[in-house]
Parts: C-alpha cells; structure tokens; sequence
C-alpha cells in the first residue's frame, strides 16, 4: 500500500485518509513538544495552546516528594474531589465511595474511602480520615486522629490533632490541641483549651467554651465550662470563669 500525503517539518504526521499523510496538531522542535501552537515555550518539554480536559488523574513529579501533586476528579462512582497534594496525600485505594472532598497539602486525606464534603488546607491535615464527613482543617498537622468524625473545624497549627469525634470549633494555635474523646468544644485563642491546670491533657471536656491566650480547663472531663480571659483557667463543670486571677 502505498502512502502519499505531504508534511512540515517538525510537525507530527497523522493520517487525513486511510493512506494520506498530513500534519497533526502536535509540533516537536526536539527541544519542546506543543499542541495547538509551534513556538512551545523552550523553558517547557510540553505545552498546549489553548483548553484542555483530562479524563482520569493527573500527576505531576519533579522527583522529589516535595512537589508531586495530584488533582483526582473524579473517583469512584461519586466522585467530585479535587486533590492537590504532595508526598502521596490522595484518595486510598481505587474505586472507593469517597465524594465531595477538597485537598491542598501534605500528605493530605490519604486514607479517605468513603469521608465527603471534607476541606483540607496544610500539611499532614485530616491524613488518617476514612469515613468522616464536613470536617474543615486550614493549618498545619490539624485533626491528624480524625478518622470517623465529623463536623470539626480547625484552624491554627496543631489544632484538635488528637480529636476523634465530631462537632468541635478550634481557632488558634494548638487550640484544644490535646483532645480525644469530648465534643461539641469551641475554643479560641493560643492554645486554647489545649491543656488543664499544669500542662496535663484536656482529653475529654464536652459542651465547653474556652476563649482566650492559653484558657485552660480544670479537669479532664469537664462538661458545659465556660473561661474566657487570657491565661484564665476553669473551675470545672457546669461553671463560667470570666478573667484571670489578676482581675479584680
């Protein structure tokens, strides 16, 4: 079979009939390769003049960790995520349920199977999250022990990185930074409700409001307290401290 057809150089060729050659739309210089365009960027082995959609995921690697990024919409038979993450940080595994979820980060919400309307801004924030739904971390190392919970927010370094259940507010550095297992806490300030009395964890306080530099409650497992003031601490359960020991 003989081929007829013309070309120019540089240009791909690609068949214009079952035994015509013809330019492409891709040029290769043999420096840059472009699509749509014959003066690729030469900074660049790859451009595309104009828009582009993309059926599947998309990776970019230099070879370090530090800058791989993913962008993964969408996936599973739900899909709508949007993940740009470095260091693997991606939805696990293949075909799971997970939908709804955005990622920017460090290995960001790389466990997540079934987790939805989840927003991760930082690094390493929301990485053991599985089936949790509408958590929102900006920061870094934020709610890093979530993994069913929901309805936390969490903005600050550290915040709510030991919580494992649902409908917290923490606002600061470290905020509420030691809690596991209580609840329904809104927190704002330097750690605040980060620890009780001398340092030691606040693992378990529920219903409680902590407001303030370093507001600290006074038991492990205080419910319904109420401290606001700089460097204030509680006094326990069902109980409202509005100041420090310096107020008079």
């Amino acid at each position: 079979v003989r081929i007829g057809g013309s070309g120019t150089l540089n240009y791909i060729p690609k068949f214009s009939a079952s035994t015509t050659l013809a330019n492409s739309q891709i040029f290769d210089n043999g420096t840059s390769v472009g699509i749509n365009t014959i003066t690729p960027a030469p900074t660049y082995r790859f451009q595309v003049q104009g828009d582009a959609t993309i059926i599947g995921n998309l990776v970019m690697d230099n070879g370090t960790q530090n800058v791989t990024a993913r962008v993964i919409t969408p996936s599973g038979t739900t899909g709508r995520n949007v993940f740009f993450s470095s260091g693997g940080g991606s939805l696990a595994g293949t075909g799971n349920q997970a939908s709804r979820n955005t990622s920017f980060g460090f290995f960001n919400m790389g466990a997540a199977t079934t987790a939805s309307g989840n927003t991760s801004f930082g690094n390493e924030s929301l990485n053991s999250l599985t089936t949790g739904t509408s958590n929102t971390s900006v920061g870094n190392q934020i709610l890093t022990s979530l993994v069913s919970g929901s309805d936390n927010v969490a903005i600050g370094a550290a915040s709510l990185a030991a919580a494992t259940t649902s409908s917290n507010t923490a606002i600061g550095f470290s905020s509420l930074g030691t809690l596991t297992t209580g609840s329904q806490n809104t927190a704002i300030g330097w750690r605040a409700g980060g620890v009780r009395l001398t340092s030691q964890s606040n693992a378990k306080s529920s219903n409680s409001v902590y407001i303030g530099y370093d507001t600290r409650s006074s038991a492990d497992s205080a419910n319904n307290e109420i401290v606001i003031g700089s460097t204030a601490i509680g006094l326990g359960t069902n109980s409202v401290v509005l100041g420090n020991s310096s107020i008079t």
